[in-house]
């Protein structure tokens, strides 16, 4: 049942946009919810009496391809485990040479006073599209919600390769003897279980004889471990399903001995207890870590590219397996997909919000905000304020139940300011409070384009609260931007 103001408690928050603005909120996560769910009616519905809740705190290459059906793998009990003996935990992350190209694939003007006039419709028009593409596209990065830089969406260019390896598959002896093989700083690849089959031959007899010089096996042979001689000190080798079924061991390519990247590869005779005649190549390595490919830790992208069919293939997209090298040295939990989803959009609406404050500067914001409360549901009138009393803006909004023969006209003051970062200038706080010494208003309405509040700020906005027993709402930057996504937009073609 709705609830009067009177009978408001003094420390409710307003909604919007289907996110809670809650009286302690300062720094506030995004909403769960997915942009295509928010309700612009929540704004209204909950500035009309109804509770809200306090927060509890402020490839391309080698023989990868798509498969219709990826194997359904199941997590084993421990995500990821280290290894305490080779490799330098400083040195995770490297820089060597540049890729292959081929190992890739992948100011306001007039504002009249109806309840839906269009406010700078050709600028928000413009604003509505570049903050479309901000979502589509890949976009400068801009100060994160707090205060430090966001990560890029720009793909960075590297100066390495990784490489998805397949060794054994089925003989549990042969992927045991890999893996400590690895562990041991040795990483070793198949097809290579012949003298007559070491890859530098092979490459030099097709150099000087052609490639029909070779027999159907060594063409086969040559086919899968000529890629071993490409690789260099800093590549990455990622195995898969070792040590056991859905596990990758993750290894660094690195050059010991100072021989130079020329002379790493090496075609050994026979190795292990007891003596393995197959698996002869071998390229000197650090071992770093064994993960499970399900476990929240790994991207779900890069969790699809770990289950790929073939003998090897190139993994492109760095940013998430430098992620992933990250949360593992540091032993981080990792993220849900949702999760990892709503971050995302979280940094997209920051970037948003810039872009407003920007495209919006100072007084223009509040002809840009009044086009947006205008268009809200239940809202019977929304105009530019007397400013005199305090109220920037005023809007009225049905706050009954007509079903119920409950008939109520809410009269809203609003507070506009452009500000960034985090707010801590008290004047819109002051001015609400003047606004409601007029008697003319039953709530009151702070938006800006600022992050957060500080603590003086949410201080005197509870003071408020109490001592005028009126809910105050308070609009930040990342709510104001995905309003507008929701309700910004002329689409009347005006």
């Amino acid at each position: 049942m709705q609830k009067s103001f009177g009978r408001q408690e003094a420390r409710a928050g307003v909604a919007g946009a289907g996110v809670e603005v809650a009286a302690g909120g300062g720094h506030r996560a995004m909403a769960k919810r997915g942009l295509n769910q928010m309700d612009g009616r929540a704004v209204i519905e909950r500035m009309a009496g109804v509770r809200v809740s306090k927060p509890v705190g402020a490839d391309g290459a080698g023989n990868a391809n798509l498969p219709d059906r990826l194997a359904h793998d199941h997590a084993d009990a421990s995500a990821v485990e280290r290894f305490s003996g080779a490799g330098r935990k400083d040195r995770i992350l490297g820089a060597r040479r540049p890729p292959e190209a081929d190992q890739f694939r992948p100011h306001a003007g007039g504002q009249g006073d109806g309840p839906r006039t269009a406010v700078l419709a050709e600028q928000r028009r413009r604003l509505h599209d570049s903050c479309s593409q901000e979502i589509l596209g890949t976009r400068r990065s801009v100060e994160d919600c707090a205060g430090k830089p966001a990560q890029s969406f720009r793909r960075k260019r590297v100066s390495y390769t990784i490489y998805a390896v397949k060794a054994e598959q089925d003989r549990g002896y042969l992927i045991d003897a890999l893996f400590q093989e690895l562990r041991q700083g040795r990483a070793r690849f198949g097809w290579s279980y012949d003298d007559s089959l070491d890859p530098r031959d092979l490459k030099a007899r097709i150099a000087h004889n052609g490639w029909n010089s070779l027999s159907e096996e060594e063409q086969k042979c040559i086919a899968k471990t000529g890629f071993f001689l490409d690789v260099r000190p800093g590549d990455y080798f990622v195995y898969i399903n070792m040590p056991s079924y859905g596990r990758c061991a993750a290894v660094r390519i690195a050059d010991h001995q100072g021989i130079g990247p020329d002379h790493l590869f090496q075609y050994t005779s026979e190795w292990g207890d007891p003596p393995q005649h197959d698996f002869r190549s071998m390229l000197p390595c650090e071992f770093l870590f064994d993960f499970d490919r399900n476990a929240n830790v790994v991207h779900p992208y890069l969790s699809r590219r770990l289950k790929l069919m073939g003998a090897h293939w190139t993994i492109g997209d760095t940013e998430k397996f430098e992620e992933l090298l990250r949360d593992l040295h540091a032993g981080a939990r990792g993220k849900a997909a949702d999760e990892r989803l709503r971050d995302q959009i979280e940094e997209h609406l920051c970037a948003i919000s810039d872009r407003i404050r920007q495209t919006y500067p100072e007084k223009n914001l509040e002809s840009f905000v009044l086009g947006v409360l205008a268009r809200l549901p239940r809202i019977q009138d929304a105009k530019k304020g007397p400013d005199v009393d305090g109220a920037d803006l005023v809007f009225t909004f049905d706050g009954g139940i007509e079903t119920l023969d409950l008939e109520r006209t809410e009269v809203c003051a609003v507070q506009v300011k452009c500000y960034e970062n985090i707010v801590d200038d008290l004047r819109a706080v002051e001015d609400i409070k003047r606004a409601f010494s007029s008697g003319t208003y039953t709530c009151g309405l702070i938006v800006t384009t600022a992050q957060s509040v500080s603590e003086r700020f949410q201080s005197a906005l509870d003071n408020l609260r109490e001592q005028s027993g009126k809910p105050v709402g308070l609009i930040l930057a990342r709510d104001l931007a995905a309003l507008f996504l929701r309700y910004g937009q002329d689409r009347s073609g005006s």
